[in-house]
């Protein structure tokens, strides 16, 4: 049985087996705290059965302060082992730093550049000396006076690197050994592309020569596709980075790498 006062305290008698065994006084502010706690939950009850998407529990997880990223931003990009001739003032540390922003990888590949000098003595190098600089990014390489956008160059560059693309991965017992028919038919290619390119040497017609080297250069880049797909390695792997001075001009100076 509830009662309530002039003060407005509700009251509930506690009875046990008929027998009244104690009293509960609920104060205004209780009672009506109650109430609004009531209100709140149903509705929240109601909005949770209403709903027709599934109600997902995640975990809270503090939130940390943002680190420092440590990683290299060419780690997926090819990069180039180059000559270069030490300047005034030059050190490896800092060239190093130049296109290697985390430490543990700038120190990785100085290790390189000292096994690959041998005449780098205490990691000093003096003005003028030519040393091999390793793991240069290709985004970095106009830094050093080289590329390898073989738009900037003669033609011929790009149909050596393909050439010595193609040749190398016909060393590889994938197409030797395991594949004979495809070794066959890119061997045939090969071997036709070939005599284009003497053709092309030889002519004398300018309008003739551009359109051979059109073509040897077209079919070059299809048989590098051809290759890729079957030995999964990246031509960019075999590409070769040239000196931003320095031009072919005279085509004739690729006769010694045809065969």
């Amino acid at each position: 049985m509830e009662h309530i006062n002039t003060e407005g305290v509700m009251s509930f008698t506690i009875r046990s087996r008929g027998q009244a065994i104690g009293k509960v006084n609920i104060s205004p502010i209780l009672r009506n705290f109650a109430f609004v706690a009531f209100v709140y939950a149903s509705l929240g009850l109601a909005s949770i059965a209403k709903s027709d998407e599934p109600v997902i529990k995640r975990d809270v997880v503090a939130m940390e302060a943002p680190k420092t990223a440590t990683f290299s931003t060419h780690a997926k990009e090819p990069s180039y082992e180059i000559p270069y001739t030490v300047k005034f003032g030059d050190t490896i540390s800092e060239l190093v730093a130049s296109y290697a922003q985390d430490a543990e990888e700038a120190q990785a590949i100085t290790n390189k550049i000292l096994a690959r000098n041998k005449n780098i003595n205490n990691n000093r190098i003096q003005q003028g000396m030519l040393i091999y600089l390793c793991s240069v990014p290709e985004s970095h390489l106009e830094e050093f006076g080289y590329s390898a956008d073989y738009s900037l160059f003669d033609p011929s560059y790009e149909i050596e690197d393909r050439v010595y693309y193609v040749e190398s991965a016909l060393e590889n017992p994938i197409l030797g050994e395991d594949n004979h028919d495809l070794y066959d038919v890119l061997t045939k290619k090969m071997t036709s592309l070939e005599r284009v390119l003497k053709d092309y040497h030889i002519k004398g017609d300018a309008e003739l020569r551009n359109y051979l080297l059109d073509y040897i250069l077209e079919e070059y880049r299809t048989l590098t596709q051809e290759v890729e797909k079957f030995t999964h390695r990246h031509f960019a792997d075999y590409r070769h980075v040239y000196p931003l001075t320095e031009t072919k001009k005279n085509v004739s100076e690729f006769q010694s790498y045809a065969l």
